[in-house]
Order: C-alpha cells, then sequence, then structure tokens
C-alpha cells in the first residue's frame, strides 16, 4: 500500500497499491464497497497520491510520470 485517504465525512478510506490499483473501505464494517479498481492501463507507475473530492464522491490518484 502507498497511500490511504479518508473521505471527509470519516466514513470511507481509499488505499492504492504499487500496481495502480484503488480499494474503497467502508470503516464502519472494515470491509471493502467494491473490488479492486484499476487504474488506466497507460498508467505504470504506482501510485504516488491519493485525494477524496470535498464531497466524498471522487478518488482522484497521481503518479511520478504525472498522470491522474
Amino acid at each position: 500500500m502507498n497511500q490511504i485517504a479518508f473521505s471527509s465525512n470519516g466514513k470511507n478510506l481509499a488505499t492504492c497499491g504499487s500496481d495502480g490499483s484503488v480499494l474503497l473501505w467502508e470503516l464502519d464494517s472494515e470491509q471493502p464497497l467494491a473490488g479492486k479498481i484499476n487504474s488506466s492501463p497507460d498508467i505504470l507507475l504506482d501510485c504516488e497520491a491519493m485525494r477524496f473530492s470535498p464531497d466524498g464522491k471522487t478518488v482522484v490518484t497521481g503518479s511520478w510520470d504525472h498522470t491522474a
């Protein structure tokens, strides 16, 4: 796991790994909300930054190759 981000309401957590995949978690149940969300196939580098949008509905990741 390279990065983690908490939603603004504190109910969800997003994690991203060195393979560029993202997992969304519901903190109350400690269960994933969905399966792995893979980044674009054009993004080959590790996830180096991650943030939820202010409304908590979108997660953005970034990499050293300047892709998001």
